[in-house]
């Protein structure tokens, strides 16, 4: 329970610096390029994990997994990644990273309406903690520097 713990907490600190950090080396080089650059980082971990831990006849697999692997690959990694930078651009990271919080209430909720999956009160407490913790963030008003 408690490595789990760890594991979570280390995994949001990581995030978050990530969000925090990333804006201004957007601005720098660029959007496309910072996911680029981004995304092959990822990948060759990914990879370099795969060579320390499997064999290569883990890689004999049908066509279809192939296939629904790059659909996966694209609709669910690049593109969102290539968003995610994109939103970042235009918005900074700070209103991104609150946006992105409303992602698993928003999940919840779809897998209820089209899953039917039943929400208990904890999860509609949980929901509504994000909720008022996004509106209080995001509708604090911005001090500005007041200038002689």
């Amino acid at each position: 329970l408690w490595l789990g713990s760890a594991f979570v907490v280390a995994s949001t600190l990581t995030y978050s610096a990530y969000l925090i950090g990333v804006g201004e080396t957007i601005a720098r080089i660029g959007t496309s390029r910072f996911t680029a650059y981004a995304m092959l980082v990822a990948c060759a971990a990914s990879l370099l994990q795969f060579v320390l831990t499997h064999s290569w006849a883990a890689l004999l697999l049908s066509v279809r997994v192939y296939q629904l692997t790059l659909a996966m690959a694209i609709f669910s990694t690049v593109l969102p990644v290539f968003m995610l930078s994109a939103a970042i651009h235009r918005i900074g990271s700070g209103h991104t990273s609150l946006i992105g919080m409303l992602g698993p209430v928003a999940t919840l909720f779809l897998a209820n309406v089209f899953l039917d999956e039943q929400l208990s009160g904890q999860q509609m407490g949980g929901a509504a903690l994000v909720i008022l913790g996004v509106l209080s963030l995001s509708l604090k008003p911005v001090k500005r520097a007041v200038s002689a």
